[in-house]
This record gives structure tokens, C-alpha cells and sequence, in this order.
């Protein structure tokens, strides 16, 4: 799984790019910090951009990015259960964003949940994630179909 990870961090992270910060202040809007919270995970400090998204979904409930990539940190610290709740909040937010189909996916598929995991990368398909169909072919299929 972690082979197909580091993809999506990379055009994660590079959504973001910005220079670190090294503390929240109180008076940083939401975008702000959402772009520290990218530059958090690009230096791989997991825990101090759960802080910052954390501190997004206090300002904005409804930010499903924030919760998004909250749970992308807690994938990294290998809190799979974490990483699927907030992937959940995100969805029930945003229920078209495909890409955090995907990452919940993985996170299924690194808690045993194949079945979880494939109707997760399906559903990124439908949704346009054109990626999540080599998932769904590598992991989903029973049988690989005869040339």
C-alpha cells in the first residue's frame, strides 16, 4: 500500500507548498493554515499537522479538506481507525470527493477490510479517480481477467 501512498502525498503536498511555520497563531485564516498544515505533512511532521487541520475544523466544521488531510497524518502514524474517521467526516461533507475514497481505501485494506478497501477504490472510479481502478485491478479482482 505504501507504494501507492506516496503518489497522492506527492500532489498533496504539492498543492500546498509553502514555507513551515513553526507555531498556530490565533489570527491565521482558514487558508492560512491549511497551507502550513500541507507544509507540516511534506516534512513529514504527522502530529504537528493533525494540530494544525484540528485546529481548521474548529474554525470550519465544514471543511472537509481539513478533515481530509487530518486523517491522511493520522494514516502516517498508522492510526487506521483514526484516519477512517475523519476520511468519514469528509465524505459525509463532501460525498463526491474521490480521492478520500481512495485514501480510505487504504486504510481499509491496512486493517484486513478487502471488502471495505474495494468498494471504496470502486467508487473513486466511478467518481473519476481514473487511478483507483489499478487498485481495484491489483487487489479487487478474484480472478484477473484472460487475455
Amino acid at each position: 500500500m505504501k507504494k501507492i501512498l506516496f503518489p497522492i502525498l506527492i500532489l498533496f503536498v504539492a498543492l500546498g507548498g509553502c514555507k513551515q511555520s513553526s507555531q498556530i497563531t490565533g489570527n491565521e485564516d482558514e487558508y492560512a493554515l491549511l497551507k502550513k498544515g500541507y507544509n507540516r505533512i511534506s516534512v513529514k511532521d504527522y502530529k504537528g499537522g493533525i494540530q494544525v487541520f484540528t485546529k481548521v475544523t474548529e474554525m470550519n466544521p465544514e471543511n472537509a479538506e481539513a478533515f481530509a488531510y487530518r486523517g491522511l497524518c493520522k494514516y502516517h502514524l498508522k492510526d487506521f481507525e483514526g484516519a477512517i474517521k475523519d476520511y468519514n467526516k469528509a465524505l459525509e461533507i463532501q460525498p463526491s470527493y474521490a480521492e478520500v475514497y481512495d485514501l480510505r481505501g487504504i486504510a481499509k485494506g491496512e486493517l484486513g477490510d478487502k471488502e471495505g478497501a474495494c468498494a471504496d477504490w470502486k467508487k473513486a472510479f466511478e467518481l473519476g479517480l481514473t487511478g483507483a481502478f489499478d487498485l481495484v485491478k491489483e487487489f479487487c479482482w478474484d480472478e484477473q481477467p484472460e487475455n
